[in-house]
Formats: structure tokens, sequence, C-alpha cells
């Protein structure tokens, strides 16, 4: 069931004898498809036009051939599955099928699809619904992320590099494109594209191992043994357990006739190794269904509660993220989409109950933060509220909305009316917007200052009148 996840690829230079490369290794948890989750992305300053000729791919079947072939590959595999797993994909399958049915124009419903497919063991068909998720959203780019991953685990590196460059045609600053780019290009022995790739991604993201893994790889290929030595050093300082790198370390070691460092790194390598393997021999697949499935089946439950949502089907959406949470406490997704109904129902009481947990369970997440305030001051807890809205502003001094929603809040309320003020000031300058205008003119008319809150006012409306001509 596992796919080969972008930190997983790997070239075929110098392998470990008892290693696979990607698409045949052993594979490890992925964990796919947040329905808010947004694919990693760090600013990487160069785009990959779509310069290179690929062949023709198969035409992409319709939503309601997926929806059949995606129940077939269940009904297939079910006699396989253990009974709790079975319900559980059975369960997310009804509700995927339901919204693409519903709202084939939806792309998240597609993606909920994709998550069924993956639960049932069929990557033929999750492919498929990836690929038709391009033709109704060609910027998605989540689906160009498991595209490449998905032909990088069976083992077409061509077909991996093609989607990964029209991803980067849509999103050149994207580093877990180009990462798998790179072990595309490695996979196919094109050291030299490679490197370009990926010298630039490491120059821009530097703390992420895997570019500098593959980048070690691409240099061994070009026998460059100094360059691969020093990326793959880099990759072991960022992950100490990345087991793989110490195998390039200690080989580019041998190359360069550091025989004490490569025997180090080498024992490194082999003490890393039998912790895999011994990890591997300890799970099998049906129990790694049944640990997983709960997690994956939130994830669809996310996605397709907020299809309900923007469809304007609260009943629904509601239904399906608590399911989520109740499967998953840790899915934040459905809490969040729980805690944004209950505030648009006005259940507050209910509203402030999911803030709370999200705030337990993710306290440096800044959002709960902001999220807890406005419930909080829509309660009229005026300090619990400040307290939520001074914790954001500490966590996100650059962010404008923190001093413009405790702008508000002193305006509002009447006190502290100097440091509204000079809140309110902060946030137009951080991002002067019509909206941070309004709140200043506000604040600023509150203090008695009518001239600059006329003046704060006109600013507001000439923005506003920019925005929307």
């Amino acid at each position: 069931m596992r796919h080969c996840s972008p930190a997983e690829t790997r070239a075929t230079c110098d392998p470990d004898p008892d290693a696979m490369v990607c698409g045949q290794q052993t594979r490890r948890r992925v964990r796919l498809f947040g329905a808010v989750a947004v694919v990693l992305s760090a600013a990487i300053g160069f785009g990959i036009g779509l310069v290179y000729w690929f062949p023709k791919t198969a035409a992409v079947p319709s939503h309601e051939a997926l929806i059949v072939a995606v129940e077939r590959a269940l009904a297939e595999i079910q006699p396989t599955l253990s009974p709790p797993y079975a319900a559980l994909v059975r369960e997310a399958s009804a509700e995927a099928r339901r919204v693409v049915a519903s709202y084939p124009g939806d792309v998240r419903g597609l993606a909920a699809l994709a998550n069924v497919a993956y639960l049932a063991h069929s990557p033929p068909r999750e492919t498929d619904c990836w690929r038709r998720s391009l033709d109704l959203a060609p910027a998605y780019l989540q689906a160009y992320s498991r595209l490449g991953a998905l032909a990088m685990d069976r083992g077409d590196f061509l077909d991996a590099e093609r989607w990964m460059r029209q991803g980067l045609s849509v999103d050149p600053a994207n580093a877990e494109f180009a990462a798998i780019l790179g072990s595309s290009l490695t996979s196919q022995r094109k050291p030299a594209e490679a490197v370009e790739v990926l010298e630039r991604t490491v120059q821009a993201t530097p703390t992420a191992p895997t570019p500098w893994f593959i980048l070690g790889q691409a240099y061994l290929q070009l026998e460059d043994f100094a360059e691969a030595r020093d990326s793959f050093l880099r990759a072991t300082e960022l992950l100490p357990t990345y087991t793989h790198a110490f195998h390039g370390l200690a080989t580019a070691c041998a190359r360069l006739g550091e025989k004490e460092a490569a025997r180090k790194y080498q024992e490194r390598f082999a003490e890393l190794k039998a912790e895999d393997a011994k990890r591997r021999g300890e799970t099998t697949r049906s129990l790694e269904d049944d640990r997983l499935a709960p997690e994956h089946v939130a994830n669809v439950m996310a996605m397709v509660g907020l299809v309900d949502w923007e469809q304007g089907d609260a009943a629904n959406a509601e239904r399906c993220w608590r399911r989520g949470s109740a499967l998953n406490a840790a899915n934040t997704a459905c809490r969040e989409g729980l805690a944004n109904l209950y505030q648009a129902q006005g259940r507050v009481e209910d509203a402030l109950r999911t803030v709370e947990e999200l705030r337990g369970a993710e306290p440096s997440n800044a959002a709960h933060h902001m999220s807890a305030a406005l419930v909080y001051a829509r309660m009229n807890r005026f300090g619990e509220a400040e307290a939520a809205l001074m914790t954001y502003c500490q966590m996100s001094p650059r962010s404008a909305d923190g001093y413009a929603a405790l702008a508000q809040l002193y305006c509002q309320a009447g006190q502290q009316l100097a440091e509204a003020r000079s809140l309110a000031q902060a946030a137009v300058e951080l991002e002067p917007s019509a909206r941070n205008f309004q709140v200043l003119a506000a604040v600023l008319e509150k203090n008695g200052d009518q001239e600059g809150a006329r003046a704060a006012r006109q600013r507001a409306a000439g923005l506003a009148a920019t925005k929307n001509p």
C-alpha cells in the first residue's frame, strides 16, 4: 500500500546492494493528502519551462468511469483486507463517490476519491483520479506532487520528470517538485541536469535534507566525489537518521581515499539499516493498514466536508468533520472546519470548545489563537480575547492581522485607546490594505482625531476602488 515519498527517492548510483530504487524499495509511511495541507513550498528563484517532448499519455477516464473503477479496485482487494480496515475504506468510498457525483466541478472531490484508490492499493486508479483533477484545475499542486511520486514508485522516471516539469511551470518555487525532478533525472543518468536544478534548490531551502541527498547522488554520478561528500554530509546533519545518506557519504569518502571516515559512515549506515529492517519485520501490511486507516479516512472526511460546506450543505459538512475528528483526534483540518461552521451558525460554545481543542493540539499554530480570540470577542470575554491576540502577535510579529484585530478589540471596548492607535498604525505599515485603514479610521475617531480619521477613510476608499474598479 505504501508509496514512495519524495524523501525516499534516490538514484541508482552506487546503491546499497540490498536496497532498491524508488518504485521497488521497501515502502514507508506516507502522509497523504490533508484537505488543507499545503504542498511544501520554498522560494526558489527559477522556473523550468516545458521545453521537452514527452510521449502522449492515454485519455483520462470520466468522473463516472473513475467511480466505477475505484469501486472495482476496492471490491477486488477487499477479501485480503481486515474487516475493520475494509469497513473504514467502504465508508470513505461512499462519501467520496457522493461528492464526486453531486459536485463534479469540485476538484477536492476527486482528491478524496484518489485517497480511496490509495486505500484500495490501486496506484493506477489513483493516478487516473489525479490526472482528471488536473483537467478541472490545471494549477492543482497536490495532483502534480502525487503524480510525480506515483511515477517514481513504478519506476517510470521519464513520466515523473514530465509531471514535475509541468508542476514547476505552475509553481517555480516548489522545492518538493524540484527534489522529485532531481531524483527522476539522476535515475535516468542525467546528473548534470539534476545538479542544475538541485543547486538552486539547496541554496533557496538549505534546511531540507532530501535535496542535499539527491544532489549528492548526482555528484557521485559525475564523479565529483568531494561535492558528493559535502552534500551527503549536509543531509546527515539535517537528518541524523537518514540511512541512505550515510551509505552515499561512505561511498564518497572511499572514492576520495578517506578510509577512516568511510569506515565510520559505513558502520553508521549498517546500524540504521538494521534498525530499518527490524521495523519492517515487525510490521505487516495488514497491521500498517489498520494503524493508518483512521488517519487517511479522516483526511477523506476533511476534504469531503469542505466540499459540502462550500456547496452550502452544512449538515453533511458537520457530519463528515465530526466523523473525521472522531477517527483521528490529531486531524486539525476537521476541527478547523467545525470551528468555522459553528461560528457561522452562531454556536459560540461549540466553536469555543473546538478552537480550544485546536490550541491544545497545535499550540504553536498562531491561527488557532486568532480563532480563539474571535470567539472570545464574540462572547464579550475581553480579557481572554486580548490574551489570545497578544499571543498571536508574539508568534506572528510580521502579520498585520493581529495588530489590527487587537486595535479593533480595544477600540470596541473603549480601552487602551492610545495603544490601539499604535497597533492600528503598525497594521497599515505592515499591510496598507483598505480593511486596515478602516480599522485605523475607527481608532483615530475614537481618539478624537477626526481629521486623521477622514484621511484614513479616504485612503481605505481609494484602495478599495483600486482593488475593485
